[in-house]
């Protein structure tokens, strides 16, 4: 297992809600889970990519991440 001490890995795992289609919007992201097995948020897979971008390309967005597991959805 690669923990976050791991002098040779860094990591960040993204999770999504129920994945749709759509153009990039405003979303949020949460350290752990935000709706229920019965009841899920949506999450646009641009977003999820937009995100994902940010966190290569934005100064910082790495660094708050790394090593968590944040939930990423819409904003309605």
């Amino acid at each position: 297992m690669v923990g976050t001490e791991d002098p040779h890995v860094r990591w960040v795992v993204v999770r999504p809600d129920t994945l749709r289609e759509g153009e990039v919007s405003a979303y949020a992201l949460h350290e752990h889970p935000v709706s229920s097995l019965f009841r899920p948020d949506d999450t646009r897979m641009s977003n999820v990519a937009d995100f994902m971008c940010d966190l290569a390309t934005a100064d910082g967005s790495w660094d708050e991440w790394a090593g968590r597991l944040p939930v990423i959805v819409d904003r309605t």
